[in-house]
């Protein structure tokens, strides 16, 4: 049988969306930007059993997810080129989440700071 890949070689899983790598590193391989990889697999032999049967489409049969019965929302912010997560709080309800983001907002009026900065909207607010 013959390799697809030859032993020594690196295989990478890579994203087509670069990503924060939040540390300086050296590219992987030429036209592989490191942002890019996801995971890298080293090839160190021979495959010794021939290749599986075809995956089938459904692994498995799930059963449908709950709705949840209470929400949260965190809040983070963006400094020099880092993202750091401010808070996060557990609501009962969409009612008691818009009053804290109403808290939230008031707060940051009086302490003259945008409203919206850590403020995202939550998902039946930009659906409707």
């Amino acid at each position: 049988m013959c390799a697809q890949v030859p032993v020594g070689s690196s295989v990478y899983l890579r994203e087509a969306a670069a990503q924060n790598v939040g540390v300086a590193t050296p590219d992987p391989a030429p036209g592989l930007p490191i942002g890019n990889v996801v995971m890298r697999f080293d090839v160190v032999s021979d495959a010794i059993i021939p290749d599986t049967p075809p995956i089938p489409s459904t692994l498995v049969d799930l059963p449908p997810i709950p709705q949840p019965d209470s929400f949260f929302e965190w809040r983070f912010t963006l400094d020099n080129g880092q993202f750091h997560m401010v808070q996060w709080d557990i609501v009962d309800s969409i009612a008691e989440l818009r009053q804290k983001r109403e808290q939230i907002a008031q707060r940051r009026r009086d302490a003259v700071l945008p409203v919206e900065d850590g403020l995202p909207k939550p998902r039946k607010e930009r659906a409707g």
